[in-house]
């Protein structure tokens, strides 16, 4: 077999890294506590030795073992449990390494799993009553001397029992403990982790309402401006281009206030006669060139400020898909039909053959905002003509004087 510089076998070499890998890993406080014990254990040669008897090197090698690996709970039984084979400390033979015992069974209680401290329980009691009855009953002169006391006699025949119970139950009150601890800072930290994502989903939730607001206000804005500037290059005279120009300045500077009411955490409030706002929608409309017809039936109600801003928002989408998407020669419908407490609003345009398919992003927001206020938004198409429509609740009907006649037209 070959074999290595030092002389140690070329298969011996991993053992001892391996050996040396978990020796290191020991936490020292039980190393030196292991050590501290095994060396009271040499107690006959320097205190009274007629009272104690010197363990053997095995037992002494496996007490300290015992202690140092205290923390993994299956090593130390086993350990534990080669020691009361080996060295079951008779009366005569009384040792200091009988503190291990101490040692195990506060461990076991601690760091064990249910079995184990079960069986440390249950050792703690039997182990007890085994020390009682040698000190007692089992002879030597530490027995003599305990027997012959009446002060000692009692002690001796609980205390080893009540030491080791006592050691169990502090090993298992300090678990309990750490448990407890433990448990708390998970919840604690729970607790936290469920702040910071409810923070985090309203934090998202305020971008995309912010997105959705942005996006609506400007591309409305956006497509007014560009049919009336597509409409600037068919007119020749000065007072139109005057109109249309005045048209797109308006849209622009109507756009740059609602952006910094959207950025400042504002939205339009609507007004108690027209809470939509679709006749100015519709004067917009009819500025860019279409020919639209507005019609209202029933009588104006009132939507509160909630489901008025949320409207405001779906129409000038509305607007903004009729501008891209439609066929500006086509005439234009706009409806609103006002019930006892609903309000639906269509626009139905032609398509045109030449616009180019749009993102979806429009739709799904007029949905979602309608879905925000127990609204409901749908759409119906065919290969000629788009309908959207919107459906909101309303909060109960306006001035009479203010209403619009059933059936009414613009």
């Amino acid at each position: 077999m070959e074999r290595n510089e030092g002389g140690v076998t070329e298969r011996a070499v991993p053992t001892l890294r391996a050996v040396e890998s978990f020796l290191r890993q020991l936490p020292p406080a039980d190393v030196l506590l292991g050590l501290a014990i095994v060396g009271a254990s040499f107690a006959p040669f320097v205190v009274r030795p007629f009272l104690f008897g010197v363990p053997s090197p095995v037992a002494l090698l496996l007490g300290f073992v015992a202690v140092a690996v205290r923390r993994r709970p299956a090593l130390t039984a086993a350990a534990t449990l080669l020691l009361v084979v080996l060295q079951p400390f008779p009366g005569d033979g009384l040792t200091p390494l009988v503190l291990t015992y101490v040692v195990v069974v506060y461990s076991l209680a601690l760091y064990g799993g249910p079995l184990l401290r079960i069986a440390s329980a249950v050792g703690a009691v039997v182990g007890g009553a085994y020390a009682a009855y040698d000190f007692s009953f089992a002879g030597g002169r530490l027995v003599a001397g305990i027997a012959n006391d009446p002060d000692t006699r009692w002690p001796a025949l609980v205390g080893p029992a009540a030491v080791l119970f006592v050691a169990w139950s502090v090993g298992l009150a300090v678990r309990l403990r750490r448990s407890a601890v433990a448990e708390t800072a998970l919840r604690q930290r729970a607790q936290r982790r469920a702040v910071d994502a409810t923070e985090s989903a309203r934090t998202d939730r305020l971008r995309a309402d912010m997105a959705r607001n942005v996006h609506d206000v400007v591309g409305h804005s956006l497509a007014v401006i560009v049919a009336q500037a597509d409409s600037a290059a068919f007119t020749d005279d000065p007072d139109e281009l005057h109109r249309i120009t005045g048209n797109i300045a308006a849209a622009a500077r109507s756009s740059l206030h609602e952006v910094r009411d959207v950025l400042a955490g504002i939205d339009a409030e609507p007004s108690a006669t027209d809470a939509i706002g679709l006749a100015e929608v519709v004067e917009r409309l009819r500025e860019t060139g279409l020919t639209v017809e507005h019609a209202v039936r029933g009588h104006r109600g009132r939507l509160a400020a909630r489901e008025g801003a949320v409207a405001r928002r779906i129409v000038q989408e509305m607007v903004a898909n009729l501008l891209r998407h439609g066929d500006a020669a086509a005439v234009v419908s706009v409806r609103e039909t006002w019930w006892p407490d609903v309000v639906v609003l269509e626009i139905e345009n032609r398509t045109s053959p030449d616009a180019e398919p749009g993102s979806g992003r429009g739709l799904g927001n007029m949905a979602h905002r309608a879905r925000e206020v127990d609204g409901a938004f749908e759409t119906i198409t065919d290969d000629e003509r788009f309908v959207a429509r919107v459906r909101l609740s309303v909060e109960g009907s306006a001035d009479p004087g203010a209403a619009a006649p059933d059936g009414a037209a613009t």
